[in-house]
């Protein structure tokens, strides 16, 4: 509830503390956008010029395009509210070069710090703007990398950029990139390239080093998806004891931690996910 006659009487209050606004912040910019909708609630004349600069800013600008807003969507079912929402990010980065990508993900870690409450839709925007620029062949892998150079915001979910890195450049040059920069979800990235490593490229090699993966539990993590561990069978072409062998691994770091040892055994014990004749199979 926002009592109108209170706003009246600091109208002139609120004019300086928007005077010592930035627009190219974006939570600034969030700022201006709300007080503007009260100004207008409680029918107050503003500086139509000065509130336009911040909601017509790029930052703003990108900002509302990626997280949509619902109210535009109401009378529509989900299906066709995402694709007009990719219409509307198509439009926007279509032409962008690597800059206007980098300028894009910055907005991103703004988003990630300052706006809790708009996380998961603008981060839908952002999973559905690196799946329109991974059309891009010359482009894709150079904003992949700037992504984990600034640390996942958002955390977009590896598996469709993974499977499509795997298409443009070898399985090692998706390992060294992912090695190359030190990010908060590189344990979850390192274990999807080993989950959507493509047949063609199990080896030895890679086998050895899932184990090596496996042996070192990410103490750092405290809340993730579940793994399903089942996914390493595909490695047997060249080491028919991976799974046991993984499994054992998993199993002798329970007391470093137990959350880990969940992570990768809750659902194999789920029969919703696999049934009891299926698991003992495996």
């Amino acid at each position: 509830y926002i009592d109108y006659n209170i706003v009246k009487e600091e109208y002139s209050d609120i004019l300086s503390i928007l005077a010592v606004l930035n627009v190219d912040n974006l939570y600034h910019c969030s700022i201006v956008v709300h007080i503007k909708q009260v100004f207008e609630d409680a029918e107050i004349e503003y500086d139509h010029d000065f509130v336009n600069r911040f909601i017509e800013s790029d930052k703003n600008k990108i900002f509302c395009t990626l997280k949509g807003n619902r109210k535009d969507y109401l009378s529509m079912g989900r299906e066709e509210e995402h694709y007009q929402r990719r219409l509307a990010i198509e439009k926007l980065i279509d032409g962008y070069s690597i800059n206007d990508y980098e300028f894009l993900l910055q907005i991103a870690k703004e988003v990630e710090m300052a706006f809790e409450n708009d996380l998961y839709d603008f981060s839908e925007g952002l999973s559905c703007a690196l799946d329109i620029a991974s059309k891009d062949d010359s482009l894709y892998v150079k904003i992949i990398e700037l992504y984990l150079r600034f640390d996942t915001p958002c955390n977009v979910f590896p598996v469709n950029i993974l499977k499509r890195m795997f298409e443009l450049v070898s399985a090692n040059e998706v390992k060294a990139l992912i090695e190359k920069y030190d990010f908060s979800q590189k344990n979850t990235w390192l274990w999807y390239f080993y989950v959507e490593l493509p047949e063609k490229d199990i080896s030895q090699k890679y086998a050895d080093e899932i184990l090596a993966f496996l042996s070192e539990p990410p103490m750092q993590i405290k809340s993730a998806g579940y793994r399903q561990l089942e996914c390493i069978k595909k490695y047997e072409v060249v080491d028919d004891k991976i799974f046991i062998k993984a499994s054992h691994t998993i199993l002798n770091n329970y007391e470093k931690s137990p959350f880990v040892f969940s992570l990768y055994f809750q659902l194999l014990f789920n029969i919703y996910h696999i049934s009891p004749q299926n698991l003992i199979a495996l």
